[in-house]
């Protein structure tokens, strides 16, 4: 089993095994096997979306990694590192993905709720605490409402959804959607058209950076 491989998702990015491969200089096949041993051993965890099958390093390899960096050193020494998602850096900010926020500001709202308690996010799915629901609340969205109409559509409260170009987790499902309208009403936010690029107003960066301590610049 190559370990090494753990050096190329030691940023904690979730990463497909040909963007691995291209990373460590080898085969999309050889990479494939090795990081399914890397799983089999709880060393990375993987996460489906859509057609796509991604990896991320777990909790206990991070550790590993943090205790000792000689056990997942690349050869060369320091990692590769590889570009994901869109070039554009309007993109990479903030924007939207099936409706819901996403980049860097979508990622760092969902650690924000996660930190405080609001949501349990995870690979395996997510759910909001009784917490969260009393702050979702706050903002004008009708919790009882939104899972009951949810439910009666067959869709889902609130789920993880692997970002674009951060490859971390930011929040999806209707709870998301809900989000990026309030957030929208009360102009925190602006949707040009034409463009999945979010404008964040000055109004949107102070209740972002009061409210949940999330600062972008």
């Amino acid at each position: 089993m190559d370990a090494t491989l753990l050096a190329y998702l030691g940023d904690g990015r979730a990463l497909t095994a040909a963007e691995v491969a291209r990373l460590a200089r080898m085969t999309g096949h050889i990479a494939g096997m090795q990081l399914a041993k890397l799983a089999a051993a709880g060393l990375v965890c993987t996460l489906k979306q859509g057609p796509h099958t991604y990896y991320r390093i777990t909790p206990a390899a991070m550790a590993q990694l943090d205790a000792d960096p000689r056990s997942g050193a690349s050869p060369e020494g320091e990692p590769r590192s590889v570009q994901t998602g869109p070039t554009d850096l309007r993109l990479r900010r903030a924007r939207t993905c099936y409706g819901h926020l996403a980049g860097r500001l979508g990622v760092a709202i969902a650690d924000a709720f996660v930190a405080r308690g609001h949501l349990i996010l995870t690979p395996e799915g997510g759910d909001v605490t009784e917490r969260g629901t009393r702050f979702f609340q706050t903002l004008g969205i009708d919790m009882s409402e939104l899972q009951q109409r949810g439910l009666r559509a067959g869709g889902v409260l609130c789920r993880p959804c692997v970002d674009w170009s951060e490859r971390r987790l930011h929040l999806g499902g209707a709870l998301a959607r809900a989000l990026r309208n309030v957030s929208v009403e009360n102009g925190w936010i602006e949707c040009p058209a034409g463009t999945r690029s979010v404008v964040v107003t000055r109004a949107g960066s102070r209740f972002y950076a009061d409210t949940l301590g999330v600062h972008l610049d």
